[in-house]
């Protein structure tokens, strides 16, 4: 699982939609990927948290080193980005629960 938590610089936030969107047809493409969610903080409107959930570390690792993630992700930090942190974790348990 992987926790992308990003603060924008000032008026960014619609120019990162943008490149999401077209990183994102990138990212539908990429093997391993189990499902891509994006929260936006109710505290802070400029905070967005995008979870992914892959099948293993050896496919976080191969999006890691996509090429035009790796372009995107330089955009970002060079213009678009307050700050950001990326948690990398394991999930150890799962409860789920349907009503039939």
């Amino acid at each position: 699982m992987v926790a992308f938590e990003v603060e924008f610089l000032r008026n960014k936030k619609g120019e990162y939609f943008k490149l999401a969107d077209f990183l994102q047809k990138e990212l539908l493409h990429q093997e391993g990927l189990i499902s891509i969610e994006r929260f936006e903080s109710i505290k802070n409107k400029n905070r967005i948290l995008s979870l992914q959930i892959w099948k293993n570390k050896k496919f976080i690792i191969e999006w890691k080193n996509n090429i035009e993630h790796k372009k995107v992700q330089r955009f970002g930090k060079d213009n678009l980005f307050k700050n950001f942190k990326i948690t990398v974790s394991k999930v150890i348990n799962n409860y789920s629960f349907n009503k039939v």
